[in-house]
């Protein structure tokens, strides 16, 4: 995928007006809504402030929602519930990928790419492309929508490698040379029951929580590393660029992103149901006597 410029993304993420742009719907159904109109959004133009107000709140969203699965998968660091813990990971990093790309003029929808054409600060162009179909196609190999995300993510990120810290392009790089590892592994333990205990038993043999995440089974280790790493690069250039929107004040709260980011998600206590539902309402249930009438007669 064609990315920004540094210079080029600066002048993207800090031209946020919040300018008119459609109350309902996802970025995807406004792209939609071009699409008889023309297939290019070009600075200086309604429809680009519009695509720039939508895809720049979905950035935020999106690296606010990254660092929430990051902090709650620290919440499932038991056995029994391990497996999710590498699930909620993976969706960690999902989130903080496409953040990232978006701060760079960049989005995989469903059918099709929108990346830069033109990166010069005043007559910015971004283009959408289809997937795999007609003369400006943009060729993806990979099948499955999250599989398509990553090849078109790792593409990317060949550009923005230079840009980062030394340290950082580790998480910018296929795992193993694998572009697909980290939802093939997600998948195998979200899907397969066995995996996934398999996955419990495993976490219990190793796990120590004042040592994380080097004490953490093989594939939930890189899982936990690479979405830490993509958060911690989407925060960074997102201070690089004064990237600032009004996706959140649903919160009713000013302030930076990494300071709601504190605020909603590290600062708020886990609230204690347990008890509530142990033995007084799931349990109970199972047992009241018209259940079990009702099991007798099958």
């Amino acid at each position: 995928m064609r990315v920004f410029s540094i210079a080029g993304a600066q002048h993207y993420c800090q031209h946020f007006h919040g300018v008119a742009a459609p109350q309902s719907g996802s970025l995807e159904d406004f792209v939609r809504g071009q699409r008889a109109r023309s297939r290019n959004f070009t600075e200086g133009s309604t429809a680009f402030d519009a695509y720039r107000t939508l895809a720049l709140r979905n950035v935020e969203r999106d690296l606010f929602l990254a660092a929430s699965h990051f902090r709650r998968s620290l919440d499932l660091m038991i056995r029994s519930s391990s497996h999710w813990a590498h699930v909620t990971l993976y969706y960690g990093a999902f989130f903080a990928a496409r953040s990232l790309l978006g701060m760079f003029g960049c989005r995989v929808l469903s059918d099709r790419v929108i990346d830069v054409d033109r990166s010069e600060p005043g007559t910015q162009r971004l283009e959408q492309r289809l997937i795999n179909r007609g003369s400006n196609q943009y060729t993806l190999s990979r099948r499955g929508s999250h599989e398509r995300f990553w090849e078109a993510f790792y593409n990317a990120t060949r550009t923005i490698r230079p840009l980062t810290n030394p340290p950082a392009t580790t998480v910018l790089t296929p795992i193993s040379n694998d572009e697909t590892w980290l939802t093939r592994q997600r998948n195998t333990v979200n899907y397969t029951a066995e995996e996934s205990i398999d996955h419990t038993n495993e976490f219990a043999s190793v796990f120590d929580h004042s040592n994380i995440p080097h004490r953490l089974p093989g594939v939930t280790n890189t899982q936990y590393r690479v979405c830490e790493g993509l958060i911690a690069v989407a925060l960074d250039f997102s201070d690089r660029f004064v990237l600032g929107t009004d996706a959140l004040d649903v919160y009713g709260a000013q302030g930076t992103l990494r300071e709601k980011i504190k605020r909603f998600v590290y600062d708020v206590s886990v609230p204690n149901i347990v008890g509530q539902t142990y033995g007084h309402q799931l349990f109970r249930f199972v047992m009241e006597p018209p259940l079990k009438s009702l099991y007798r007669q099958t």
